[in-house]
């Protein structure tokens, strides 16, 4: 199936298009790399961050029933109306006494580790890991963004060090579903520090990643369990009497605590870290507002600010594929520029350009083309589009089909054309 789509990693503000790649989900198309800066020196690396491998028997991993359970719960509706079919999973407490190596320490040294079975010491955060599209046509205005849980560096930055976990057998275990404006985990993020187990390898497709924490096993140091006097409910939480809306952040002692529908989320008091839809959030994490490309919100200073993403929303539109030569209009094409109208309703700030995608060596081919993306364009503004929004362009390669992307965003091989 091919999609035309282009993605906006909100958390780093990495733009990614794809015009027409033949994208199979299964294989990322766009890895993240890791730094791996080597240090000017350093001391031998020890086989894991203790003096002893813990026994990790009691600590989540991918194989476990409970996370089996949540992710077979997942399915490829946009999370953002549905909101998300399951709760993380709860991490149990690490031993006490049980340290980890800092991640980023592994990260600027990663070489020295490889194929070691290391304990690593941070904070589990969603990382991208890739792009790809949705085969479902019905969800073609749901922004899919996969990414794998990682454990991160605890600072605060953009730029955290940071390793996927990962398991070649269980490639689903750890992978993240949903939108830039809703993002569903199997593991909390942001929850606290966590140290991991597992083997730091080279990663192989379709993981994403240049390397990977292999088996992964997680514990959660020193959980949080909601105050006995703090109590939720589907509208909203109380404590000592007083009401809190959803997504609202509660002072308790030396924690934060965050209301979502029928809990509380507690973690250390923090004034980096926000809270939204049942999820903790880092400093300068981002996500963005439903049905609205152009607004977002951003967390600054453990609050959430609003700010303009550019119109740099996730768009993938199902494109409209031809028999050679053909210019006629379907009732299957009708199908999928209802999904365009649709798009287009939901997101009044952005402007589509419609490109009609020709082979170079057949004659004629560009006037097909353009033919083409006229027709299209020509529905679209019968059924209610507004001309000023609606851009035609032809461009090579693909040959017989249209397709539709942010304006702002056109290929650069794209040569517009007049109405």
């Amino acid at each position: 199936m091919r999609l035309l789509g282009f993605g906006v990693e909100l958390a780093s503000l990495t733009v990614l298009w794809s015009l027409a790649v033949g994208c199979d989900r299964r294989r990322p198309v766009s890895p993240q790399p890791l730094p791996a800066t080597p240090r000017a020196s350093a001391s031998p690396a020890p086989s894991s961050g203790g003096s002893a491998a813990p026994n990790t028997s009691t600590w989540i991993g991918s194989a476990d029933a409970a996370l089996a359970r949540r992710s077979a719960h997942f399915g490829q509706g946009c999370q953002i109306d549905i909101g998300c079919s399951a709760e993380p999973v709860s991490l149990p407490a690490c031993p006490e006494g049980l340290d980890g190596v800092p991640v980023g320490d592994i990260v600027r040294d990663i070489e020295r580790w490889l194929s070691r079975r290391v304990l690593v010491r941070g904070e589990l955060a969603p990382i991208l890991a890739g792009v790809a599209v949705l085969e479902q046509a019905r969800s073609q205005w749901c922004a899919p963004v996969p990414r794998l849980v990682g454990v991160v560096e605890t600072a605060a930055g953009q730029s955290r060090a940071g390793l996927a976990l990962w398991d070649p057998a269980r490639p689903g275990a750890f992978a993240c579903v949903g939108d830039s404006s809703l993002l569903c985990c199997p593991l909390p993020s942001h929850s606290g520090p966590v140290l991991v187990s597992g083997t730091l390898r080279r990663a192989k497709p379709p993981a994403g990643f240049d390397y990977v924490l292999d088996g992964a096993r997680v514990c959660l140091v020193s959980p949080r369990a909601p105050p006995a006097g703090l109590i939720a409910s589907e509208r909203g939480c109380v404590h000592e009497g007083a009401q809190h809306a959803l997504d609202e952040v509660i002072p308790v002692g030396d924690g934060l605590c965050g209301c979502a529908p029928g809990r509380v989320s507690c973690r250390a008091r923090s004034a980096e870290h926000c809270f939204l839809g049942g999820r903790w959030y880092a400093e300068g994490d981002t996500v963005g507002v439903p049905g609205d490309e152009c607004e977002g919100r951003k967390c600054s200073k453990g609050r959430w600010l609003g700010f303009d993403t550019g119109c740099l929303g996730i768009v993938v539109l199902t494109p409209l594929a031809f028999p050679s030569r053909s210019k006629r209009l379907t009732t299957e094409h009708e199908a999928l520029l209802r999904g365009v109208l649709h798009y287009l309703t939901k997101n009044k700030h952005t402007d589509l350009v419609i490109v009609g995608r020709f082979e170079a060596r057949e004659k004629e081919a560009a006037a097909i083309a353009r033919a083409r993306a006229r027709g299209a364009r020509n529905w679209l503004l019968k059924h209610g589009a507004a001309p000023g929004r609606l851009s035609t362009a032809v461009a090579p390669g693909n040959a017989d089909t249209v397709q539709f992307g942010p304006r702002a965003l056109a290929p650069p091989d794209a040569a517009f054309v007049e109405p």
